[in-house]
């Protein structure tokens, strides 16, 4: 027998030792493998989540838009310290700055904020108003009286005649009276010299110097163009509605005529008191900007109006009327109601220039509000509005433009880094989930809100001591918790700490001083207002007619700002525009925040028709 034959007992332990030695490694190989397969598979999973939920983030986004409400408060969201939200346990395990930036101290929650402005108990109800306060600004018209029919005047007892007593009081009426379109002939005095007739028989006359027409070729007057340019710029009706309402009234007034009236009085009389407002907004302490798009037709270069100083380059006898109308009567064609959609599609050449906003109404009792037209969303329109050496405080969102505005001051809206937190939460219609880091970032800014809404009112060095006191611990808190958070990469809530560490600085800027707002919202109504304005009438047709509605625009919120009625505004401006059209220094005196404009503009009606 061989050798292997007759010691099959000592190789087989060897062989069999072999392959323990060999699965071992096997299976060591194979484990970590596994493990890599499945910390693959897990980041795979990982990502998938991320991205779903992201996805259904947006989704959420949308048909919110698209159905549901705007607004980014909710009683929800300001009631978190109410014991039947249920998240206790969600503040016994919060860290210090957490508890701090939310208002909660030693385990428990500080007292409800009530602001009487938004949440008001039945003693704290706001009074009603009398009738005598709902009417203060009416014209009081004759007293009806009411006679006793014949019938009434016998007696129910003795059934004999009875006599006039007095008067009882039975109710009070409000009537609507609509306007009237009237027309008036012009006519004036003709003289002649009789002396001169019966000694020479010469028939020598002469006429009565009539002054000029407000528009030459035209029949439009102050009150008519103030009511076109009232109803266009501040209710948002458009030319082709106003002529349907003016033909309803007996009189043809086309739209092309209306907008070459609205721009001819807009570069001739009203960018005279417009550019005066101007020169004055740069030397504002705070300023809020805005930016919103604004549709034009047909885009061309327009020639300035002003030099840098204010100063008019333009005067009545250098602009043609004739060749305006010409140009708004070959462009009405273009001009389409809010029903003629393919029409709308089918105009070519439409682009979206800009409308910029600047308002003026923090810390000042001259509140001012201008706007002004530029084809570009650039940021040197910024910088040439307000000038390259504006120094003051200048508030505005996240855009990037407005760093070409080397020399102000910058500040950040919070309301836009609250918007970014609250897009960030994944159910808004539902329950909340307080665990979420976007809920308690946005808790933590309304926070805020709420210490700044009892502010209201107040002086603005105690303003800003109260914020030093109450906000700025809590802001300090929101950092230093922000910053220990790590989102995942390109979610909602990474975008959200991202713009909030990035804008900082310019955030905190406000506990500066006490006149500086917390958010944009004076820019930001004004653009809102604006966009009602660009819904009904859908377009500008020309550049011209852009420039023009930023003047009118302008000069009509600036009134509302400083408590005028607009449209008697406007009429003033006209009616005394020779005033000041040669003498533009002479339109300081028709500034809004003047006597002389408070006591003719401030009622709803004239002073001396309350008179009569």
């Amino acid at each position: 027998m061989s050798a292997s034959k007759s010691n099959p007992t000592t190789e087989k332990p060897t062989e069999y030792q072999s392959d323990e030695t060999m699965n071992a490694r096997e299976l060591k190989v194979l484990l970590s493998q596994v493990m890599e397969l499945n910390r693959s598979l897990q980041a795979t999973v990982d990502k998938q989540t991320s991205t779903i939920a992201e996805l259904t983030r947006e989704l959420e986004w949308f048909r919110r838009n698209m159905f549901g409400k705007k607004a980014e408060t909710s009683k929800r969201f300001d009631d978190y310290g109410d014991s039947g939200m249920h998240q206790m346990s969600l503040f016994d395990s919060m860290s210090e700055e957490q508890k701090l930036m939310l208002g909660i101290t030693d385990g428990k929650q500080d007292e409800k904020i009530t602001v009487n402005s938004y949440k008001r108990t039945k003693t704290e109800r706001k009074k009603k108003r009398t009738r005598e306060e709902l009417l203060a600004n009416a014209k009081k018209g004759d007293d009806k009286r009411i006679y006793a029919s014949d019938e009434e005047k016998i007696c129910d007892l003795c059934e004999s005649e009875m006599v006039h007593f007095g008067w009882e009081y039975v109710r009070t009426e409000v009537e609507h009276i609509p306007e009237e379109i009237i027309y008036h002939e012009v006519y004036v005095e003709k003289l002649i010299c009789k002396n001169c007739k019966e000694e020479d028989d010469l028939f020598i006359t002469k006429c009565a110097t009539a002054p000029p027409a407000l528009i030459p070729h035209s029949f439009a007057t102050p009150s008519l163009i103030a009511f076109v340019g009232y109803q266009k710029y501040q209710m948002g009706v458009p030319n082709y509605r106003l002529e349907k309402h003016f033909e309803r009234k007996g009189i043809l007034i086309s739209r092309a005529c209306m907008a070459s009236w609205l721009i001819w009085t807009a570069e001739n009389i009203f960018f005279i008191p417009y550019e005066i407002a101007h020169q004055l907004i740069k030397k504002r302490f705070i300023v809020n900007a805005d930016e919103t798009t604004a549709p034009v037709n047909k885009i061309v270069e327009l020639e300035p109006l002003a030099d840098e100083n204010g100063n008019p380059l333009n005067v009545v006898a250098d602009v043609d009327y004739v060749e305006i109308r010409k140009e708004c009567e070959a462009e009405s064609a273009d001009e389409t109601d809010d029903t003629d959609e393919e029409k709308n599609k089918a105009i070519s050449g439409r682009q979206n220039c800009y409308m910029w906003i600047f308002a003026s109404v923090y810390g000042t009792d001259k509140p001012l509000i201008l706007y002004e037209y530029q084809p570009s969303r650039g940021g040197y329109n910024c910088r040439n509005f307000l000038g390259a050496d504006f120094s003051g405080y200048l508030m505005t969102d996240g855009f990037s433009g407005y760093n070409k505005m080397e020399n102000a001051k910058r500040l950040t809206c919070a309301d836009h880094v609250r918007r970014k937190w609250f897009e960030a939460i994944r159910n808004k219609s539902g329950p909340l989930n307080y665990e979420d880091p976007a809920v308690v970032g946005f808790m933590a800014i309304n926070k805020i809100y709420q210490e700044e809404a009892l502010l209201k009112g107040l002086d603005p060095d105690i303003i800003k001591v109260k914020r030093l006191e109450k906000e700025k611990p809590n802001w300090d808190a929101f950092k230093e918790w922000l910053e220990k958070l790590d989102p995942a990469g390109g979610s909602a809530l990474r975008k959200a700490v991202n713009y909030t560490l990035n804008n900082w600085d310019k955030l905190m800027r406000y506990l500066e001083d006490g006149r500086l707002p917390l958010s944009n919202a004076a820019a930001e109504r004004c653009a809102k207002s604006y966009a009602t304005i660009r819904k009904n009438m859908l377009f500008h047709d020309t550049s011209r007619g852009a420039r023009s509605a930023a003047i009118i625009k302008s000069l009509i919120d600036t009134a509302a700002a400083n408590n005028l009625d607009p449209e008697l505004y406007l009429t003033e401006l006209l009616e005394h525009a020779r005033d000041f059209v040669n003498e533009p220094a002479r339109a300081a005196e028709y500034m809004p925040w003047t006597e002389k404009m408070q006591e003719r503009c401030m009622n709803k009606t004239r002073k001396e028709d309350l008179n009569q």
